[in-house]
């Protein structure tokens, strides 16, 4: 197939382009040029064009839940505070470091005082306090389980919040309490207006406002010059091109079509760093690919149900599914061995890790085959896997099949487009997911949202009162070393249950033309443009 050529910036023409795309993509198209960079761009002028990986889906931090909204969030709804390139905890909104009282159940937040929301609305505490009892509670809240700690938020002054928290709180805990969506503040002016719509428009603090969408093909952000720090963003303009192959990303780098691009493939980092006008930056991850195993979803994600099948229903049916996977093998497989295994939520390079919290079980395909004999399971055993529809997934899922085939499972692939994945796996129409964590830098909010009770995120609706109470006792204490005792407990408890089992840590890979500086990346993966630009 010839060239796709999608320009966009307001036309009717480029918008019909860029609808077209989604059909053709679908097909597998092999395009070779994919220009969707405005009127400027692909390497030139302010306008820069940043492929992503997948549909962000909600663009409303309260109900948003996909890593590609948490990237366009990042250039247009600032958090209180923000993580940093060197995993650290950086202020945003707000002017310092957190204050504690002796009791670690108040937390004092000192704001600036020199910003706007994209609207012109004022920036301060009531605004801070209407954004967090939002994210709090509305019913169909993503941020709940993040904020799970948090009882109240009081007005000190227009320019000072104080957080009441349920427990004490560690300040490593509250770490990450504030740093992703749950830290985002929005325009209270355009919360009233737009109400469950907020999301078609969102309006926050940022170097970048929202500008327009074209679902499934793109979301385009310009800068706005309301935002306290307008004189230091260089770029007009970031466009997020969806692009779900990895092959069409990395050809449209190379060709200068594409400015930026996200998770480049393993196979691809040594043809682009330094060659065809290109180069890499690797982000050291902290997070991890699992599988999430459906142990009581029959009506949705946080409604207790029952679930059949020895999968379900019989932990050494996990732990036989466990054994049978190969990590080293999977890592080389699939990401020629630039990512790490992952053996838990902990990453080895916590001041957190211990033994217990980073501990492997071995790859023994002999000792599945038993556990299966025991559970009285006939084998194979066929099971079924919910995934995204990326190439990258894809080699995860047929590598999984044939390992798990010597330990006795029929693995059935049901590959979906990644909303529709999302969902099956909300709804519970699955046995097992792939799902990709992109990690914190505190190991709380690595294992909450999936582990916890009742969490929107815990897929499988796992429910263990002990690991409630690890979990609760481990954020609430403020020294490091009983930390790291609980986590370690914690690890122990989710690994005999096999409540989900953890398979890679990445690490992040962007790729750009050697004409764009100023981009740094945070542990997670996103990418920020504040300081973006052109060389040339």
């Amino acid at each position: 197939m010839g060239s796709v050529h999608a320009f966009h910036g307001g036309s009717r023409r480029g918008l019909f382009t860029l609808l077209t795309l989604t059909g053709v993509l679908a097909l597998g198209a092999c395009s070779s040029q994919l220009n969707a960079t405005g009127a400027t761009g692909g390497g030139g002028g302010k306008d820069l064009t940043f492929a992503v990986a997948a549909e962000p889906g909600q663009l409303d931090p309260t109900l948003a839940n996909t890593f590609t909204s948490a990237a366009i969030f990042d250039s247009i709804c600032e958090q209180l505070y923000a993580v940093s390139p060197e995993a650290t905890m950086v202020p945003r909104l707000a002017t310092g470091e957190p204050e504690f009282s002796a009791d670690y159940k108040t937390v004092t937040i000192k704001l600036r005082q020199d910003a706007k929301f994209a609207d012109g609305t004022p920036f301060n505490a009531e605004a801070v306090k209407v954004s967090l009892d939002r994210h709090m509670n509305l019913p169909s809240s993503q941020r709940k389980t993040e904020l799970a700690a948090l009882d109240s938020v009081e007005v000190a002054d227009e320019h000072t919040v104080r957080l009441k928290m349920k427990q004490p709180i560690s300040p490593g805990a509250f770490s990450v309490l504030l740093t992703d969506r749950a830290g985002i503040i929005m325009s209270p002016t355009a919360l009233k207006s737009a109400g469950d719509n907020f999301g078609n428009n969102p309006v926050c603090v940022g170097p970048f406002k929202y500008a327009e969408r074209a679902s499934q093909n793109y979301v385009k952000v310009v800068k706005d010059p309301n935002y306290y720090d307008a004189a230091k963003v260089q770029l007009d303009s970031v466009t997020y091109q969806i692009i779900p192959d990895s092959t069409i990303r990395v050809t449209n780098l190379r060709s200068g079509d594409i400015d930026v691009i996200e998770r480049i493939p393993t196979t691809d980092i040594d043809s682009l760093d330094g060659k065809n006008g290109t180069k890499v930056v690797k982000t050291e991850g902290i997070g991890f690919i699992s599988l999430e195993i459906n142990i009581g979803n029959s009506d949705g994600v946080g409604k207790p149900g029952k679930v059949d099948g020895p999968l379900a229903t019989d932990a050494r049916v996990r732990k036989a599914f466990e054994l049978s996977i190969d990590r080293e093998a999977l890592n080389k497989v699939v990401y020629t061995g630039r990512y790490a295994v992952a053996c838990g939520f902990v990453a080895p390079s916590s001041t957190l890790a211990s033994e217990a919290a980073t501990a492997c079980p071995p790859h023994d395909p002999e000792k599945a085959r038993a556990l299966l004999k025991e559970a009285g399971v006939t084998t194979p055993l066929k099971v079924s896997i919910v995934l995204n529809n990326t190439p990258e997934f894809g080699r995860i899922a047929q590598a999984l099949k044939s390992m798990v085939a010597e330990g006795g499972f029929d693995l059935q692939i049901n590959a979906q487009e990644s909303t529709a994945a999302l969902a099956a796996a909300s709804a519970g129409d699955f046995t097992l997911y792939i799902n990709s964590w992109s990690g914190r830098i505190d190991p709380d909010a690595n294992i909450t949202r999936f582990a916890a009770t009742g969490s929107p995120s815990n897929f499988g609706n796992y429910s263990s009162e002990k690991a409630d109470k690890l979990l609760t006792s481990a954020r609430s204490e403020p020294e490091p070393g009983k930390r790291r005792e609980l986590y370690g407990e914690l690890s122990s408890t989710l690994a005999e249950d096999v409540a989900m089992i953890f398979l890679i840590r990445p690490s992040f890979y962007a790729g750009m033309r050697e004409s764009v500086e100023g981009i740094t990346a945070q542990p997670n993966g996103i990418v920020d443009f504040r300081a973006a630009r052109f060389t040339r």
